[in-house]
């Protein structure tokens, strides 16, 4: 029971910032001659995260939520999510577009039709380069786009 309690009671104040972020939040951008900062805050809240722009080695929009990251080399994860939340889907692309621009970082757009083609095409390869499963998984693929066309 108490297990339960404090699960519940650690998602409550989970939920509570996230609620109080999407309603009184603000993301501030400054592009610096030495790189980006990015500063997210709420109320007495405050996260700033600084990025070179050595490190940057470019500003994409991918298709999961339409999320505006940076391709960031480094131990950690490779991507950094820099704007999400947003109730205009092109806000995210503008945001990019315009920090690309600033910041001399080039800029993808990975949520169009042609870049999701060419995404899979190459896992397709991935997959047909690592064994006989592989390889079936990509037949498997093949058929359900023949068949996505065909209806």
């Amino acid at each position: 029971m108490l297990i339960w309690l404090l699960f519940w009671t650690l998602g409550g104040i989970a939920a509570s910032r996230e609620l109080l972020r999407l309603l009184f939040g603000r993301d501030r951008f400054v592009v610096r001659n030495d790189g980006l900062e990015i500063e997210h805050s709420f109320g007495l809240f405050r996260s700033i995260e600084r990025l070179s722009h050595q490190d940057i080695r470019r500003f994409y929009q991918a298709p999961a939520g339409a999320a505006l990251s940076a391709a960031v080399p480094g131990k950690g994860p490779q991507r950094r999510t820099i704007y999400h939340q947003s109730h205009d889907p092109t806000e995210p692309r503008n945001l990019g577009l315009w920090l690309s621009q600033r910041c001399q970082i080039p800029f993808a757009d990975l949520t169009t039709a042609e870049s999701k083609a060419k995404e899979l095409q190459a896992l397709k390869e991935k997959l047909a380069g690592s064994g006989r499963v592989g390889r079936a998984v990509v037949g498997v693929i093949d058929r359900l786009e023949s068949s996505s066309e065909n209806t």
